[in-house]
């Protein structure tokens, strides 16, 4: 799933209701003033979906963060709306009786706490959000959602292996996404295995 921001200032939100919420609960900033974060004309990769008060809210990375972090919906345009092939449902009952419903990644999906030991920098959960980071980043090929064309294709070697043909790194693939990229030189590619 691919979102491009369009605002990035309470004042932005027209409905009353809704900003008045937005800035009750969550954004604790002035009407005009702009969510540093959020840079508008930005598309961003959503790694996760959760749903607050029944709205949901994007998991997205930014140049301040090291790991995803929720934003309001009602600040980007869906660029490209198919959902993440690693995607779960979760659904977690809190304390106070309410629901906590998101789309995420099994590993998270399964574990409440999980996204609180990513954010404290835990090891384990950080190296489980870097591997879905990287799948989902080339999951769909960006020549789908507008942005830059994808042509070039991986050079198949042998079984899994391919090559990069800027570069010339090899790398085992076993993932039979669309797009891949080199680990050496970051070029996405088209994936030669989704060729047949």
């Amino acid at each position: 799933m691919k979102i491009k921001c369009v605002c990035n200032k309470l004042s932005d939100i027209k409905q009353d209701a809704i900003r008045s919420w937005l800035k009750k609960d969550y954004i604790h900033l002035g009407d005009d003033e702009p969510i540093s974060d959020l840079e508008v004309g930005k598309e961003y990769t959503v790694y996760g979906v959760t749903y607050w008060d029944n709205s949901p809210w994007f998991y997205i990375c930014d140049d301040g963060y090291d790991y995803p972090v929720p934003k309001y919906s009602g600040f980007f345009d869906i660029v490209d709306n198919r959902l993440s092939r690693y995607w779960e449902l979760s659904i977690h009952v809190l304390s106070d009786g309410r629901h906590s419903t998101s789309l995420v990644f099994p590993e998270w999906a399964k574990e409440r706490c999980f996204y609180e030991r990513l954010s404290d920098g835990e090891k384990t959960e950080v190296a489980l959000f870097l591997k879905y980071q990287k799948l989902m980043e080339v999951e769909y090929p960006t020549e789908f959602t507008g942005s830059k064309s994808i042509k070039d294709f991986a050079e198949l070697l042998d079984h899994n292996w391919i090559m990069c043909p800027h570069c010339s790194e090899s790398w085992e693939e076993k993932e039979t996404t669309v797009v891949t990229a080199c680990p050496s030189c970051s070029k996405q590619l088209l994936n030669p295995h989704r060729k047949k």
